[in-house]
């Protein structure tokens, strides 16, 4: 039996145990349902309507799906339902679909549909979780919210994991992590597949094992939070992960400083090439009544610095992100306000600015990113969850094809129960 199977049994085995235990025989302090029937009823569920528009243009019309004109319009849905608890036990469940809006057949699709401008619809939650002594143990579909493995949600359905995750909060403001996660399904797959054969359809089924940390401390000094996280995918590679945001407020302004940290070294078969490298460095802002900056720094290593399953960069925008290329380095400025201050409830905007240095490697270029947020219900209680986000990305390259994208999403945001 392979060893990736073998572990993947036993976790299955202990976790059916755990349930069958604390199911007959453990008491809880506060149990949210007295029975079954209570356990569903008092369950709670939300929803999300969406009508999003992605589009890219080139200048020259490139000979790859990479390098050419895009656009995806879609009607999307996200529901969600989860149970309360029964001696700590809960279920969770979540349906997402994203259909076709008339799209423009003759331009490829920009990763929010399948080819052909084809809908799609999948699971993106269905886990049951038992939650005892301060640890959360899930098994199922689901969500995971860490720097290199997260949902993204830069399209319509969130990337989504299948394994057994479990999180432990026994010490106050600290969170332990580890995670031993199997398939995978990005924004536009309507199925899972095996995490690594995912990447590379010549490897053999390998598990994604991670864990970590994070601490969040708030004192009258400074507040702090923490990631620390250690990824491991055989015959891919490893990964390790590290970023301290330090946060101060001096009466109506609040400092922040962030430096993070990532080390990549590829293993065994290396199935998704030669990698070692690293990406380093750091974030930093002020934010006085409603008005922010902040500035940005990103360096990386010798080779491309990989990210399959969520963003994971010191540097991301709408579209570009920083570590695409070696031995680059990535400067970003963005200036936002929150327009509730002067009077017109609910509309944010924000201008952020970006400048790559790709020492030969590739095109350097520029980027502009301009972005307006208007939340209806600041200011029409009666439109409450509805908002509308607006982006338009310039991005300007010294050797190959401009680019620009025009992102909208209205969303619709509602609780049932």
């Amino acid at each position: 039996m392979p060893k990736e199977r073998f572990i993947e049994l036993i976790a299955k085995a202990a976790l059916f145990g755990l349930l069958v235990l604390f199911t007959f025989s453990a008491p809880l302090k506060c149990p949210a349902a007295d029975n079954i029937a209570g356990m569903f009823k008092e369950g709670s569920a939300r929803g999300e309507l969406m009508l999003y528009s992605f589009s890219q243009t080139f200048e020259q019309e490139g000979n790859t799906e990479r390098f050419s004109d895009k656009n995806d319009n879609i009607a999307g849905t996200l529901f969600y339902y989860q149970t309360a608890e029964l001696k700590g036990i809960s279920f969770g469940f979540g349906y997402g679909s994203a259909d076709n809006f008339y799209s423009d057949d003759d331009k490829y699709e920009d990763r929010a549909l399948r080819p052909g401008h084809k809908g799609l619809n999948r699971f993106v939650d269905a886990y049951i979780q038992g939650n005892w002594f301060d640890t959360a143990i899930k098994y199922g579909i689901q969500q995971l919210y860490t720097p290199l493995a997260n949902p993204d949600p830069g399209r319509v359905l969130p990337k989504t994991f299948k394994g057994l995750t479990v999180v432990n909060r026994s010490i106050k403001d600290l969170e332990l992590h580890a995670y031993y996660i199997t398939e995978f399904a990005d924004w536009a797959d309507d199925d899972f597949k095996s995490i690594s054969q995912y990447i590379n359809p010549s490897a053999d089924k390998e598990a994604l094992l991670v864990g970590g940390l994070k601490y969040n401390l708030r004192s009258d000094v400074v507040n702090l939070f923490t990631e620390a996280f250690a990824y491991n995918l055989d015959n891919f590679f490893n990964a390790g992960y590290i970023s301290v945001n330090f946060e101060k407020q001096f009466n109506d302004v609040v400092a922040s400083f962030k430096p993070s940290y990532v080390k990549q070294k590829s293993t065994g078969d290396e199935f998704m090439g030669s990698i070692d490298t690293y990406e380093a460095g750091f974030e930093t802002g002020v934010t006085y009544k409603g008005f922010n900056v902040t500035g940005y720094y990103a360096q990386t290593g010798d080779d491309s610095y990989e990210t399959p399953w969520g963003f994971g960069r010191i540097i991301k925008t709408e579209e570009f992100i920083s570590g695409l290329i070696p031995n680059q380095k990535v400067y970003a400025i963005s200036s936002s306000y929150d327009f509730s201050r002067i009077g017109l409830n609910g509309l944010y905007g924000k201008i952020h600015y970006t400048t790559f240095d790709n020492d030969g490697n590739a095109s350097n270029g520029d980027q502009f990113e301009y972005q307006a947020i208007y939340d209806f219900g600041k200011e029409f209680k009666s439109l409450e969850g509805l908002s509308l986000n607006i982006m338009y990305t310039d991005m300007r390259n010294d050797d190959s094809s401009d680019v620009s994208r025009l992102h909208i999403r209205l969303k619709y945001a509602f609780s049932i129960l």
